[in-house]
């Protein structure tokens, strides 16, 4: 059995593809709301159920929405504490933005292995990767990540292509080998994205496959 959880449905960021764009039109007072205790009690009951059952408990996943933010740490890090006692390994999916302002909890909880996405290199990220209330993303995410290293958590960077950044990707893979090297627990890869409401940028995995092979990446390592 995996699970993901997500403590909110709110999120800092306004990416232009998110596939749950939709929750916005439901108001600020229904994204705020925060998991409470007595559901996340209930998930639990139903877990040990499943365990006594006989079922292997192996993931559990922080999601959202943004499951990192501020007014989430104390739910999260009960989910994340409860999951680590029952055997499971616990990770999160985070846009990385408020990494800094939790690591702390995270390693306390348990939390072993982060997703966090960057779209490209600097304005190119910040176009794709937009925080609400208009502040640049990409330095920050990047400053969070090397954090997290230097924690001991290791970072999966997602890397969601379209059109309009397909051509970034020797670009941010030169930047992110200047910044990390060869640093143990970091981990990229990348999607293709689709954006119903701009299908012109949709394009296929192969065209990912085929610009990384371009970039020098080995026809091996660019179907890996």
């Amino acid at each position: 059995i995996n699970v993901a959880i997500m403590p909110t449905y709110d999120c800092n960021f306004r990416c232009p593809y998110c596939y749950e764009s939709h929750r916005l039109a439901r108001g600020q007072e229904w994204l705020s709301r925060v998991m409470d205790y007595e559901t996340m009690e209930a998930i639990f009951s139903s877990l040990y159920g499943l365990q006594a059952q006989g079922y292997k408990l192996e993931e559990c996943t922080l999601y959202g929405g943004e499951p990192l933010l501020k007014q989430n740490l104390p739910i999260a890090k009960k989910i994340a504490e409860r999951a680590k006692a029952l055997g499971m390994k616990v990770e999160a999916v985070t846009n990385g933005y408020e990494l800094s302002d939790c690591l702390e909890m995270l390693k306390e909880s348990g939390v072993e292995e982060i997703q966090v996405t960057v779209d490209g290199v600097g304005e190119t990220n910040d176009r794709r990767r937009i925080h609400k209330d208009g502040f640049k993303t990409y330095e920050r995410i990047l400053q969070n990540v090397d954090l997290a290293l230097r924690q001991g958590i290791r970072v999966n960077l997602r890397v969601n292509v379209g059109r309009e950044n397909l051509r970034e990707i020797k670009r941010l893979t030169d930047d992110l080998k200047t910044r990390f090297g060869e640093r143990d627990g970091l981990f990229y890869y990348f999607k293709a994205t689709n954006d119903d409401r701009r299908p012109e940028n949709n394009i296929k995995e192969q065209d990912i496959i085929d610009e990384l092979t371009r970039s020098g990446f080995s026809a091996e390592n660019a179907v890996m």
